[in-house]
């Protein structure tokens, strides 16, 4: 019996270290001693040795990892997932989008709150127009370091 993939059975690569790989879950965190599969078709195995935060289950690979990489996506096996009760989906897919924006937004605030300063560079202006406000932006700054 085949499982239609869905996230909460899916995973992306966070970190792979030789034999052993973190990966990072939207959903629920598979268990430990569970199996993961990732790769090309799905060859990889890996065992998930411990659960690293809320969002982290690190595994070690029970094959060679060549070709695995940042970012690729990691299924847990579809048995386990039979015999488990998952919980609903922690998004409103409706709502997907605006929660992640707003999650940016929160994440810029804190950071202008703290320090750095954020500069947007907004693709629908021309280059020489993004190059002008640049330059009237660095003035500005130049001329507030002066007084």
């Amino acid at each position: 019996m085949e499982t239609k993939p869905s996230s909460a059975n899916l995973g992306a690569v966070a970190s792979v270290r030789g034999s052993v790989v973190d990966v990072r879950f939207d959903g629920p965190l598979p268990p430990i001693y569970s199996v993961l599969r990732a790769g090309t078709e799905n060859k990889i195995v890996i065992e998930v040795l411990a659960q690293s935060d809320a969002r982290h289950a690190r595994g070690i690979a029970l094959m060679p990892t060549q070709g695995l990489a940042r970012g690729m996506v990691v299924r847990v096996h579809p048995e386990l997932l039979l015999n488990q009760a998952l919980s609903e989906p922690l998004h409103d897919e409706k709502n997907l989008w605006e929660e992640r924006y707003g999650s940016i937004v929160d994440l810029e605030r804190h950071l202008h709150r703290n320090g750095p300063k954020i500069i947007k560079f907004f693709l629908h202006l021309s280059k020489d127009e993004q190059t002008l406000k640049r330059q009237r932006e660095l003035q500005s700054i130049r001329k507030s370091l002066e007084k």
